[in-house]
């Protein structure tokens, strides 16, 4: 048996604080394929037998995804430091800062990326490009955006 602690990073031009989850698989030994850890929490240790596992990395709310494979080693303590390749996008609605907003972030395919609230929200995104449509009451506005890794993009909205 050997310890894991897992620390997700995002290089970004501005502080950002996001919530970050993981899954690890098995690569190797009787659980190979399988996952043994999910939602493990960032920095906490975690006992895994020794062997080699897959870890995957999300960043919330958003699509950012990163992985990385490690080798735990029986009586030692691995650290794995995953960084995210992608960008920070802030939403806002010129001249109306009050009213309560549900936020869709779609790819150029239509899928779904994120869904936030609220009146201001931000999200992590891999890189690419995007659509956003806030719903207002009665009122639905929608613009395209581009996410560069490591940067911040304010998306603003005009009704």
């Amino acid at each position: 048996v050997g310890g894991l602690r897992v620390l997700s990073r995002l290089a970004a031009d501005v502080p950002v604080s996001f919530a970050t989850s993981h899954r690890i698989f098995a690569l190797t030994g009787t659980s190979r394929a399988h996952l043994v850890a999910e939602d493990a929490v960032p920095g906490d240790l975690l006992r895994l037998p020794a062997g080699r596992y897959r870890i995957e990395s999300h960043l919330e709310p958003g699509n950012a995804v990163a992985r990385a494979e490690v080798e735990v080693k029986p009586g030692m303590l691995s650290a794995v430091e995953i960084d995210h390749k992608a960008g920070i996008a802030s939403f806002a609605v010129a001249n109306d800062a009050k009213q309560a907003r549900a936020w869709h972030i779609l790819s150029p395919s239509g899928q779904i990326a994120a869904t936030v609230d609220g009146t201001a929200p931000a999200v992590v995104l891999a890189p690419g490009t995007y659509w956003v449509q806030a719903a207002a009451g009665a009122h639905t506005m929608t613009r395209s955006f581009t996410v560069s890794a490591g940067r911040h993009v304010q998306v603003t909205l005009s009704r």
